[in-house]
């Protein structure tokens, strides 16, 4: 007869397994590595892991599929863990999810959805308090800005991200932002991204992304409405008191 204690200690053994081959994953991929990083998120894929762990080796998958230029396939499995990914309660696989949607989006050229899907996923990331995270999708919006040529945009961002990696101490992050910093065109002085006939339909998906949760939709509203008149600042009411 197998003890209750014998299950228990089963059960964390299999949580621990899954987590050090995420793990694993996450790594190689850091490493420069999305062959090997494919190969192990399918392996915890088509295992019986809690689904936790298979929904983050699914979003990395997404991300070597993405290092190694498959942007069809990457798009193919980010719609089918789609339906797996819900933003209320908010943490931080939505998060990574906008993020990765926000990559895939520019990689087929759609600026606009793209720029939206970043900027939603640092409004998750900083009412979370997860700066780490943040500072990777503002870095994301600081090239998505530069290579559209919204320079002040762009240096925006790359500002917020480089001081978010240097309080941090993430040195690996803080020279990839230097580095974008420095690739941005000097000439380029435009303040929009990705302007496209299906810009209102992005920002209308980026507030109806955010009505999930109560603190994220009155933050995407501001938002929202500031990136429309491409304003400097945005005011509104939530609980009673002004924020910005």
């Amino acid at each position: 007869m197998v003890s209750r204690e014998t299950c228990g200690e089963a059960s964390v053994s299999r949580w621990y397994q899954w987590s050090v081959r995420v793990l694993d994953a996450r790594l190689a991929l850091r490493h420069g590595k999305p062959s090997e990083a494919l190969g192990l998120s399918a392996e915890v894929t088509r295992s019986d892991a809690p689904r936790t762990y298979v929904l983050q080796s699914e979003l990395i998958a997404v991300e070597a599929l993405l290092a190694l230029g498959r942007v069809d396939e990457a798009h193919d499995r980010l719609d089918a863990v789609a339906d797996r990914v819900r933003p209320g309660p908010m943490t931080g696989t939505w998060g990574e999810f906008l993020r990765l949607r926000g990559r895939v989006n520019a990689a087929l050229g759609h600026a606009t959805q793209a720029y939206h899907d970043f900027g939603q996923s640092v409004s998750v990331f900083e009412l979370l308090g997860e700066r780490y995270q943040a500072g990777l999708s503002y870095l994301e919006l600081g090239r998505l800005a530069a290579t559209a040529g919204a320079r002040s945009r762009a240096a925006r961002y790359l500002v917020d991200a480089t001081a978010i990696f240097e309080a941090l101490n993430a040195a690996p992050d803080l020279a990839e932002a230097r580095a974008a910093a420095e690739a941005a065109p000097s000439g380029a002085v435009g303040g929009f991204v990705g302007v496209q006939m299906d810009g209102d339909d992005a920002i209308v998906r980026r507030i109806v992304d955010g009505s999930a949760v109560p603190e994220l939709l009155a933050r995407e509203g501001a938002t929202a409405l500031l990136e429309a008149c491409d304003a400097q600042a945005a005011g509104f009411i939530f609980c009673g008191n002004w924020k910005r």
